[in-house]
C-alpha cells in the first residue's frame, strides 16, 4: 500500500506533502553446511567432514512509512522547508534445522 498526496494553500506561499506506506515481505531460505574436516582412516586417510549443518529460515519483513514536507514561501528571498520522516521496522523470523557431529 502506498498513498502521497501534495496541496498548496494561502495562494501558493505555503505547500504541504505527505507520503504512507506499508510492506509486508515474507521471505524463505535454506543454509546447508559441512564443517571439521579431518583424515580418515576408514576411507584410506581422505579429508571427510566431521559434521554437517541443515538450517530452513522463515522470516517477515513489516515496514510502516510515514514522511511529510511543509514549505513556507512568502517571497523570492525566503524559502523554508521542515520535514519529517518515521519508520517502524521489523524482521522477524523463525529458524529450524540441526547439526548432526
Amino acid at each position: 500500500f502506498a498513498f502521497s498526496d501534495s496541496r498548496k494553500f494561502a495562494d501558493n506561499k505555503v505547500g504541504l506533502a505527505i507520503a504512507l506506506a506499508t510492506t509486508h515481505s515474507p521471505t524463505q531460505s535454506q543454509d546447508n553446511g559441512l564443517w571439521g574436516w579431518s583424515k580418515n582412516a576408514n576411507f584410506g586417510n581422505a579429508w571427510t567432514p566431521n559434521g554437517i549443518s541443515v538450517f530452513s529460515n522463515s522470516s517477515l519483513l513489516t515496514r510502516n512509512t510515514a514522511s511529510a514536507v511543509l514549505q513556507f514561501k512568502p517571497s523570492a528571498d525566503v524559502d523554508v522547508a521542515v520535514d519529517a520522516l518515521l519508520i517502524n521496522f521489523r524482521d522477524q523470523g523463525i529458524k529450524r534445522g540441526f547439526i548432526e557431529a
